[in-house]
């Protein structure tokens, strides 16, 4: 796939068609790559381990954010395998659940919160 802006749909599509040409499917279960979503997740969180916030809020060098890119592809496509093992959408799903997220955290109710605790108080 060319370097488009793709929606998740396409994205799913493209991920089906590499799996497919490769015949991985046979592999592919929807518990294997849930794992595969964890695995690629500590992949990522190692990236930043040992690093302070300060070092990371100046702007995170080309390395670095090369790095964060390939590991966010990794699960991104994992997740779009998973999506299609199971049959979802994953546009339809990200979608809906924003949807309960903006009931769940009302932004004027939630915006000048200061630390998590007090989002928590505030949603109820």
């Amino acid at each position: 796939m060319a370097e488009t802006v793709a929606t998740l749909l396409e994205l799913q599509e493209a991920v089906k068609k590499f799996v497919e040409t490769r015949d991985w499917n046979r592999y592919h279960n929807p518990k294997d790559l849930a794992i595969s979503i964890a695995i690629e997740s500590a992949e990522l969180l190692e990236i930043f381990q040992w690093k302070s916030e300060a070092s990371l809020k100046n702007g995170a060098n080309e390395i670095l954010r090369n790095r964060v890119a390939e590991e966010l592809a990794d699960i991104i496509i994992y997740c779009a395998n998973l999506a299609n093992i199971v049959d979802l959408d994953l546009g339809i799903a990200v979608s809906r659940k924003l949807t309960v997220n903006e009931a769940k955290y009302p932004a004027e109710k939630v915006r000048d919160s200061r630390k998590w605790e007090d989002v928590i108080q505030k949603r109820g």
